[in-house]
């Protein structure tokens, strides 16, 4: 269906990037993560872990490991992780992620309180009620302040949070 067009036609992104530009290049990269995120919504957690790394590799290369694209790259690893169940692995690549975007754009910043979002379910999976609690609070407040009380984002934070004290 739909996965399958969508891979197709990366691949074939892939391949003229790589013909084009070569295998060092942030688009190539691009490709790599274009392709894992379709592995990866397909639950094809193994492939998309080869991709996602390739994409990390290649940004790590170009840019150094300080950059928000490597960044970004730490928080999808996270997800695979967090999809397979291996919650400790999942928390050192967020806590890696949230390092690296704190540095670059501030504590105040949307894509650091995604990050908090994203520690406090690997935290409600392990059971640490606390400390998801805390991290969705993180979150609530950075969302808050970007987009206002009434927002998508806030409503879904707030169901986090129920749902991390309802199962206390």
């Amino acid at each position: 269906g739909v996965f399958d067009k969508a891979f197709e036609y990366l691949s074939k992104c892939l391949e003229i990037l790589t013909q084009q530009l070569g295998e060092d290049h942030l688009l190539t990269a691009a490709a790599h993560m274009s392709i894992a995120m379709v592995q990866h919504a397909q639950g094809l957690l193994p492939e998309a872990m080869k991709s996602y790394d390739k994409s990390l590799e290649i940004k790590i290369r170009l840019v150094g490991d300080t950059h928000l694209d490597v960044a970004s790259a730490y928080n999808n690893i996270g997800g695979v992780y967090l999809d397979e169940g291996d919650h400790k692995k999942a928390l050192a690549f967020y806590e890696k992620c949230l390092e690296i975007t704190v540095r670059a754009v501030g504590e105040d910043h949307p894509e650091v309180a995604k990050t908090y979002k994203n520690m406090g379910l690997v935290y409600w999976g392990m059971e640490v009620h606390e400390t998801a609690l805390e991290c969705y609070q993180k979150d609530l407040d950075i969302t808050t302040r970007a987009v206002g009380e009434e927002h998508m984002d806030v409503a879904a934070t707030r169901m986090n949070m129920g749902v991390v004290y309802k199962s206390q």
